[in-house]
């Protein structure tokens, strides 16, 4: 029975090879419970090849251990070799050609294994019977190979003053999409990566809007031949471990609480089909530690936080601006305010804000009139259903709602300036009748937007864009506490936090990304997002854990089904889960079924060097 290669370390000295394999062997345990696919990783084959060797470097040989005069080494032999070595480095010593297939656990190895051996040319560590040397690294690659793509495309292009931070950035995107995980521990797993991981994020000359520039024009090359684009602007917060509050974060949540993070607003771009395509930008701050203030309408927007939210606004304009796709912004309450909303109507886009103050004053002819009274007294428009998503407060259902729709010009006044400023918008005021569930209030919004609502039509294209606002909410989910979990993160200072944060950002929007891709086109064949390999793992696993009616076919699935049966390997069980599978179980499912697919990646590497 075929099993796979774990690893192949080139010319490294005995003592780190015999570490790093015993490490392997050790994260490798759980391999062995797939059968016909894994052997124990306790039990290896270590092979010492090459007539010539240069001492403090390895030369390279691809010697057969089956080829004439291949002998067995024992243990006493290898301590001889031990002794011999003595000549200065770079000298070149002559030495019998030796190949050694000794079977032993690594446990057994270890403790023979002197730091002053002959250096050699390659240790090969993995199970079973599998043989061969150069071709290992590339197929342990191959099965990565669909996420490296997606981190080329997001960051690839990234300017950070030197070519080899960038190659970096990509890679440590690509392994935070393998391994999603809240700290840099848990996403890379051998040593040197999570050392370079550290110092990439730890280096003051890799600045975060840099990576953040990157991560927006990938998704503004996502948004090229869209009609249009919902950009749904929220905000929210990080919040992080400080109990000894030594680290330079700020304050979060209640201040009587004492929680300490960091602050942000997303700008988060969707397809009019409710497909998420990426971060269009970010602004942070470290919210100042005080108590509770009440002069909020005294201060100028300089002084407010609402100033993170403009420049956000502003940005998103501003990465779009080269794209004929026009943008439609999506706020909920927060963006009624005076100058958000004077921000909004001044980048000459769509915008659909939801208000909060009804008892806003209107221009209506020589009088001013609330907005309140004004809808009480407009005509019910018609009746739409929406289908409105569940969440803890609220159930899941198909709503009946009411329509109110008129045009009315907003007498708007900032008050520490004075200045004043006439806004028209058109309002769109829903109100659900008859399908509320016991103990729950009705749904109620009260819409500003500058689209036009002359058909019914765009009336339900205005509702449909607001409904699209908790695409956000669900990457905070999955961003904060699902698969990325990047609040787990023990990095120390702000700087580190921003730039691991918009990486495992970005990476919580490709898992949104995909779960929407299931749901809102199923048809779709599961090898626009996922590779051979991985589709393969998938199919074989499936086949293993069906049900006893199921029946798995080995043609192409389409994304929906395929997605299903992912969640299904994480953990999901269809309807009594409460929905469609979600960011957290189809995380699972990559997690178990990524293994196999390197293991049937480098499978079909060996069957093609043959």
């Amino acid at each position: 029975m075929p099993h796979s290669p774990v690893d192949e370390m080139p010319g490294c000295s005995h003592t780190r090879a015999f570490a790093r394999a015993a490490s392997l062997s050790k994260r490798n345990d759980h391999l062995s419970t797939l059968p016909g696919y894994f052997a124990s990783a306790t039990t290896c084959r270590l092979w010492i090849s090459g007539p010539t060797t240069t001492v403090g470097r390895s030369a390279r040989t691809g010697s057969d251990p089956k080829a004439a005069g291949s002998r067995r080494v024992s243990v006493a032999e290898m301590r001889h070799w031990r002794s011999r070595r003595s000549r200065p480095s770079g000298r070149r010593t002559r030495a019998t050609s030796v190949h050694s297939v000794h079977h032993s656990p690594l446990s057994s190895l270890r403790p023979i294994s002197p730091r002053r051996w002959l250096s050699i040319d390659r240790i090969l560590v993995f199970p079973g019977i599998c043989r061969g040397s150069r071709s290992l690294r590339a197929a342990m690659l191959a099965s990565r190979q669909e996420t490296r793509e997606w981190a080329h495309e997001e960051f690839g292009h990234a300017q950070l003053g030197d070519a080899r931070r960038t190659v970096r950035l990509v890679r440590m995107a690509a392994e935070a999409a393998r391994h999603p995980g809240g700290t840099v521990l848990e996403v890379f797993r051998c040593h040197a990566e999570q050392q370079g991981t550290h110092d990439f994020l730890a280096n003051p000359h890799i600045r975060e809007s840099d990576i953040l520039d990157a991560m927006a024009v990938a998704t503004a090359g996502r948004c090229e031949g869209q009609p249009f684009i919902f950009v749904v602007v929220d905000g929210t917060s990080l919040r992080l471990t400080d109990r000894k509050y030594a680290k330079d974060f700020g304050a979060v949540g209640s201040t009587t609480l004492g929680a300490r993070g960091l602050k942000v607003v997303h700008a988060y771009a969707v397809s009019p089909d409710g497909v998420p395509l990426g971060i269009l930008d970010q602004q942070w701050w470290n919210r100042v530690p005080q108590k509770k203030r009440n002069d909020c309408h005294l201060r100028v927007v300089a002084a407010k936080e609402t100033r993170h939210w403009l420049r956000t606004i502003e940005a998103s304009k501003e990465r779009l601006v080269a794209s004929t796709t026009r943008v439609w912004f999506q706020l909920d309450r927060e963006g009624d305010r005076y100058a958000t909303l004077k921000t909004l109507h001044s980048t000459g886009q769509w915008f659909t804000v939801r208000s909060t103050y009804g008892s806003r004053f209107i221009q209506h002819g020589r009088r001013k009139k609330r907005l309140t009274d004004v809808l009480a007294r407009t005509r019910v428009r018609g009746i739409h259903r929406l289908f409105v998503r569940p969440r803890d407060d609220r159930a899941g259902r198909t709503a009946t709602l009411r329509i109110r729709t008129t045009a009315v010009v907003l007498d708007m006044l900032e008050r520490p300036t004075g200045e004043q400023y006439a806004l028209p918008v058109n309002v769109v005021d829903v109100h659900e009748t008859g399908t509320t569930p016991r103990g729950e209030e009705p749904i109620h919004w009260r819409l500003l937007t500058n689209h036009p609502i002359d058909t019914d039509e765009d009336v339900a294209l205005v509702l449909h864009g607001y409904s699209q606002r908790w695409r956000i909410e669900d990457l905070h989910r999955t961003w904060k506490s699902g698969a990325c979990r990047v609040e787990d993160t023990q990095l120390r200072s702000t700087q580190s936090v921003v730039k691991w944060a918009m990486i495992m950002a970005a990476t919580a929007a490709r898992i949104e990304r995909i779960k929407l891709l299931a749901r809102t086109d199923p048809s779709r064949p599961a090898s626009i997002e996922f590779g051979p390999h991985e589709i393969a793992a998938t199919l074989l696993m499936k086949q293993k854990y069906k049900k006893r009616s199921e029946v798995i076919s080995n043609s192409m699935p389409e994304i929906g089904q395929f997605t299903t049966w992912l969640a299904e390997l994480g953990g999901y069980t269809g309807k009594s889960s409460g929905g469609p599978p979600g960011s957290v179980t189809i995380k699972r499912g990559l997690d178990f079924i990524l293994p196999i697919a390197a293991a049937l990646a480098a499978l079909d590497e060996q069957r093609k060097k043959r």
